[in-house]
């Protein structure tokens, strides 16, 4: 299997998830894309991470390089972020500075923060999400940003004690590590699924409030929602009692809200009711439909004055 497609055999939810008391110290391996310009189509690199977690802190390293020269590092970033006590499972880690640069110069400033997502079966241990360019929050319009997945490879550092965690790439063999990391199942991330606009909604006022429910029967369905591509709400269970996220809109812009199926529930697909409301007793009732494969978004704007 070509390292291209590694990503698109990524798409089923895995078996378990583990969401506390997760330490994630150790080396991790796997594959860092940027989706660029259609004209360039997606690139993909070996990825090589390494965290070290104290208490609530994690630090570490990750750097990229082609599958072709082992030998070769491209950037090494040094990274830091700090876990959540809600849920452990999810998590962001920031560029902390450039450790070593092969590349030309300023090249090396794009990466900012990765947008993490951990996930356990019984035998295999795998960190996926999004990563950002510099000075964004969703992929740049020439599409630096894109997913990553990492699996780990050991639970102990490569080089403990030193400040760039520095790791023998000539002994690596990312190609044969990548292949076996494709006989995991991981569920597509948000990014990684299709897209369905169903409606475009003017607003009378410039605060509105999102309560969503199970449509019909109550079958378990878990859902995260996303504003303009930026997680909002993550793995809320619906049922008759609405979830609720207010939403403040600006003039001239535009607030896409997506839905993103976490689980199909007892009974595919994962369906939600949304009702938009621009008062106690006015709004806009939208019914939402979405699966492993596909978001469904609407789009809110402040009618012009």
């Amino acid at each position: 299997m070509t390292i291209p497609t590694f990503f698109s055999c990524f798409f089923a939810v895995i078996c378990s998830l583990t969401s506390f008391a997760q330490d994630y110290t150790g080396v991790w391996e796997g594959e860092f894309a940027t989706d660029m310009i259609p004209r360039l189509g997606r690139r993909t690199f070996f990825m090589h991470m390494e965290l070290k977690v104290e208490g609530k802190h994690i630090s570490g390293m990750f750097y990229n390089k082609s599958s072709e020269a082992h030998d070769l590092k491209h950037v090494v970033y040094r990274i830091s972020g700090e876990l959540s006590t809600k849920n452990k499972a999810i998590f962001r880690l920031t560029n902390s500075g450039v450790i070593d640069d092969n590349l030309p110069q300023g090249v090396a400033d794009v990466f900012l923060d990765f947008f993490c997502n951990y996930y356990s079966n019984d035998s295999t241990e795998i960190i996926h999400g999004i990563w950002y360019p510099n000075g964004q929050t969703s992929p740049r319009s020439d599409g630096a940003g894109g997913p990553f997945l990492v699996k780990r490879i050991s639970k102990k550092l490569s080089s403990a004690g030193k400040e760039t965690f520095d790791y023998d790439f000539k002994k690596a063999n990312p190609t044969k590590q990548l292949e076996e990391m494709n006989t995991v199942e991981v569920q597509k991330n948000y990014w990684q699924r299709n897209d369905t606009l169903i409606q475009t909604i003017i607003s009378p006022v410039n605060q509105v409030s999102l309560l969503l429910y199970d449509n019909a029967i109550i079958d378990g369905d878990i859902i995260s929602l996303y504003v303009n591509d930026s997680l909002v709400l993550s793995k809320k269970r619906l049922s008759t009692n609405p979830i609720t996220y207010n939403l403040i809109l600006e003039p001239n812009k535009h607030y896409k809200i997506s839905l993103f199926a976490e689980n199909l529930g007892s009974i595919p697909p994962n369906t939600a009711y949304m009702f938009i409301g621009f008062s106690k007793r006015e709004g806009k009732d939208i019914y939402l439909s979405c699966d492993e494969n596909q978001n469904v978004s609407v789009v809110i704007k402040l009618k012009d004055l």
